[in-house]
């Protein structure tokens, strides 16, 4: 199979193939230099509505605020001085 056969039928494959939604065809050559075509499996993609309550608690947090009454500065509130 040459390369442009290769490429014809992995085209082919990605525009008809039933399973198209859940591989990609390509071409490869291997170390004897015969073209073929290659089938990859496509990952499906998680949108932030498939989300379940077990893997969402899985994503990360922020981090807590250590200083959460702090000023500017690093000074405590106490210690901005008041009249």
């Amino acid at each position: 199979m040459t390369r442009d056969e290769a490429s014809a039928r992995a085209a082919k494959l990605n525009g008809e193939h039933p399973q198209r939604d859940e591989f990609h065809w390509g071409v490869r050559q291997d170390e004897r230099g015969e073209w073929s075509v290659a089938r990859a499996h496509i990952p499906k993609r998680t949108t932030r509505d498939q989300l379940t309550p077990s893997t969402e608690a899985k994503q990360p947090r922020p981090p807590p605020d250590l200083h959460p009454g702090d000023l500017p500065g690093g000074l405590p509130p106490y210690a901005a001085g008041g009249g």
